[in-house]
């Protein structure tokens, strides 16, 4: 009996372990800290393992600035998959063989997420959790019903790159007693205020 306490206790323990995982959470965002440091991360792997042979006068030009490697058709900002540079790494043609340089996977999975850039805002891992924790208490059935994207996109109550025109902002953003959203308690955090202004204005995707 008293293995069976033990080693129950141990299985809840793993369990909270787990849940303590460093992931984002859904309703969130990567900070400025980590998306830092994927940068920072990116640009030592291209001047120590790129720019060697790629720097200036080469035909084919790498340089840390992911604005330049853009305009210069490198990669597409945003779309590692269709990235030249990313699609050459991935594929292992660069570093070419023989050249001493090799690229680990955790360093070509850096340059994935610095092309790739902060996850593209959309309804079902940012909008959705904030409106279930929020909004769903009242607003979870009926004609005022808020639990799926097409009920967000009737009425005007987001009209996407509008913020204007997009009711439920307008709502969020009152301090008009009787127009105000949530109309009791807390209003929305701050943080959830950005990532629905950013989504609306972003074009209010339905996934990213």
């Amino acid at each position: 009996m008293k293995f069976i306490i033990i080693f129950s206790t141990l299985i809840v323990m793993l369990l909270a372990f787990q849940n303590c995982s460093p992931e984002h959470k859904a309703g969130t965002l990567p900070s400025q800290s980590e998306l830092a440091q994927v940068s920072d991360e990116a640009k030592n792997i291209l001047i120590n393992k790129c720019m060697g042979c790629h720097g200036p006068g080469d035909n084919v030009v790498i340089t840390p600035d992911l604005e330049a490697l853009n305009e210069s058709g490198l990669i597409v900002r945003g779309e590692p998959q269709n990235s030249t540079l990313y699609l050459q790494v991935i594929d292992r043609i660069m570093p070419p063989s023989g050249s001493g340089v090799t690229l680990s996977d955790n360093e070509i999975e850096v340059i994935r997420k610095w092309i790739k850039g902060p996850t593209a805002l959309n309804y079902v891992e940012h909008i959705r959790p904030i409106l279930e924790t929020s909004c769903n208490t009242c607003h979870g059935g009926g004609g005022r019903r808020l639990t799926t994207y097409d009920d967000l996109l009737r009425n005007n109550r987001i009209v996407p790159g509008d913020l204007e025109a997009s009711t439920l902002w307008q709502a969020v953003i009152s301090t008009e007693e009787g127009v105000r959203m949530p109309p009791q308690g807390k209003s929305l955090s701050s943080e959830d205020l950005q990532i629905i202004s950013d989504w609306i204005t972003s074009g209010a995707q339905e996934f990213e």
